[in-house]
């Protein structure tokens, strides 16, 4: 009898030695498993923090070209040279072939208009046009937008827009006159009529917004 509940016992704490094997092996499998899920994930995670870091510097090296491109056209002045580009467009198509304007008449003509689109204090005025244009070059409308097409292969409107546009920079980047001077208060100091007409003008002659032109100068001061 004793031998028998000897056995039963012995037979019992086997079993639930067992059982208890099983069980911890049964954690460790699932602790495992969850581990390496975890993992997976967190190498995932990694990965994409590695695109996204990637795809940022990609774009602020971009950032970085247009502004650098943006501060060479702003520190220059509209070149001569294009002259002869807008000459050679123009003679291809034929658009000004019937002109009353002679070759000397063209080239006093293009001086003054140079002289002035590179004067800040007129071309900035809200009210200057074509027709003042014209009129501090002693000539026509006809005529000055000739040559200024002729001469900068572009219209009138957009070659005022750029170097307002280029003025304004030079203005951001005047930190010591302008520093405490909101992107709208120099759109209008350099004439533009709207906060629309100067974004899309910056955009256009930068390809940044002003207010990312502001940024990125700032954090390239601050790099150096």
């Amino acid at each position: 009898m004793e031998m028998a509940f000897s056995t039963i016992l012995c037979l019992s704490l086997a079993a639930a030695a067992w059982i208890a094997a099983v069980g911890a092996a049964l954690m460790l499998w699932r602790k495992n498993k969850l581990l390496a899920m975890q993992n997976k994930c967190l190498i995932e995670k990694n990965r994409q923090i590695a695109l996204e870091k990637e795809e940022e510097h990609r774009q602020r090296m971009d950032c970085e070209e247009k502004l650098r491109i943006a501060s060479e056209m702003q520190n220059n002045e509209i070149p001569n040279d294009r002259r002869q580009e807008g000459n050679a467009d123009s003679n291809a198509d034929g658009k000004y072939s019937h002109s009353s304007l002679n070759n000397e008449q063209r080239e006093t003509l293009i001086s003054r208009i140079q002289d002035i689109l590179n004067t800040p204090d007129i071309i900035c005025k809200q009210d200057f046009n074509l027709g003042k244009l014209a009129k501090l070059t002693e000539s026509n409308t006809t005529y000055v937008s000739q040559v200024v097409n002729e001469t900068y292969n572009s219209s009138f409107s957009n070659v005022l827009g750029q170097l307002r546009v280029r003025e304004a920079c030079r203005r951001m980047d005047d930190e010591q006159a302008y520093a405490n001077v909101t992107i709208e208060a120099i759109s209008i100091s350099v004439g533009f009529k709207s906060r629309t007409a100067f974004i899309n003008a910056f955009k256009r002659e930068t390809g940044v917004a002003p207010s990312e032109y502001q940024r990125l100068k700032s954090a390239g001061k601050s790099v150096k």
